[in-house]
Parts: structure tokens; C-alpha cells; sequence
């Protein structure tokens, strides 16, 4: 039995003295998505809301309503109700474009120090004068569990259905400020 105590033991401080092995990125799926092509919203944005009136502002602008035209107590706006407390929104504006039906968020990956955000345009094609390009303002708005650390957004440039991604960073977003 004081055999088997001192191999455990001797065991234990041999490995003691190990590099513990990194942790493995950890995976954040979205609880809500929303997407489209018809954003009020003309220029590249990638931001991080972590609160409900940045929300409301956010979405007000991005539907194009003039804030003194919503009432949050009537919500004729529609700004869906997120939960601040455990989550935060990722949103997503490429900027005015052609033939990009939206946005998708492709991962986002708790590295412990900072996550790692990565989207895709869902470009599609056209035929017609010119190419028969449609103009389009596209949006992704992911709300997911809430992180509070540097934030790197990359978006997949890459030219062609079969090539393999390339992504370039769109934006490196900092958590909040202590005070």
C-alpha cells in the first residue's frame, strides 16, 4: 500500500513540472440571427452592442426610423429584446455593394485572450445590361454570449466559390474601459 501511495505521489510531482496544455478555442454559436440585403445603413460598420440603448439606437438607424418617431414602451420600431446582462450583438455592415444578400457569421472563437470573429457575404450573381448588378446594403446582426475581451472581425475575401478562405481583418473592436 506505501508502495502504490509513493508511485501516485511521485507520479503527480513528475507531472507537475509539465507545461499544462494550452486550452482549446471554445466555440460561440449565435442564438439569434438576423440578415438581408436592405440595410438604411450606407457605410462599413463592425461594432459590438453590449447595451439595450446602443440596440435601439443601432437598429433604429439601421431600419432608417428617425428616433423621435419610436416609443421603447410601444416598440412600433420592432427592436427585438435581447438580454444584455448574458449577451451582446455583433453587427455587420459591409458597406453599399452589389449582388450581397447578407451577411454570415462563419465563427466565433473564445481564444481566451481575444475572440476571433469571422463572416462571409453571401454574394450571388446576375445577368443583364452591365451585368445586371443589383445594388444592396448588406447586414448581419448576431446576438451571442456575452465576452467582454479585444475582439478581431476578419471577413473572407477569397474570389471564388471553390477557394479556400482569406480572411482580412475588417476591424479589432476593445472590450470595455475600467474605469
Amino acid at each position: 500500500m506505501r508502495i502504490t501511495a509513493l508511485s501516485t505521489l511521485l507520479l503527480a510531482l513528475a507531472a507537475g513540472g509539465e507545461e499544462p496544455a494550452a486550452k482549446p478555442p471554445m466555440a460561440l454559436t449565435p442564438f439569434v440571427v438576423f440578415r438581408g440585403s436592405d440595410s438604411a445603413i450606407k457605410e462599413s460598420r463592425y461594432l459590438r452592442i453590449e447595451t439595450a440603448e446602443a440596440w435601439t439606437k443601432l437598429w433604429l438607424e439601421h431600419r432608417g426610423i428617425a428616433a423621435d418617431r419610436h416609443s421603447d414602451y410601444y416598440n412600433e420600431a420592432g427592436v427585438p429584446e435581447v438580454d444584455f446582462e448574458r449577451c451582446m450583438v455583433l453587427a455587420f455592415f459591409p458597406g453599399e455593394t452589389t449582388n450581397s444578400a447578407g451577411v454570415d457569421l462563419v465563427s466565433v472563437e473564445d481564444l481566451h485572450s481575444s475572440l476571433r470573429v469571422r463572416f462571409r457575404q453571401r454574394w450571388f450573381q446576375t445577368l443583364g445590361a452591365d451585368g445586371g448588378g443589383r445594388a444592396t446594403r448588406p447586414f448581419g446582426l448576431f446576438v451571442v454570449q456575452r465576452r467582454t475581451i479585444l475582439m478581431h472581425v476578419q471577413e473572407d475575401v477569397q474570389g471564388s466559390k471553390r477557394g479556400d478562405a482569406e480572411w482580412k481583418e475588417r476591424a479589432k473592436i476593445d472590450g470595455p474601459k475600467p474605469w
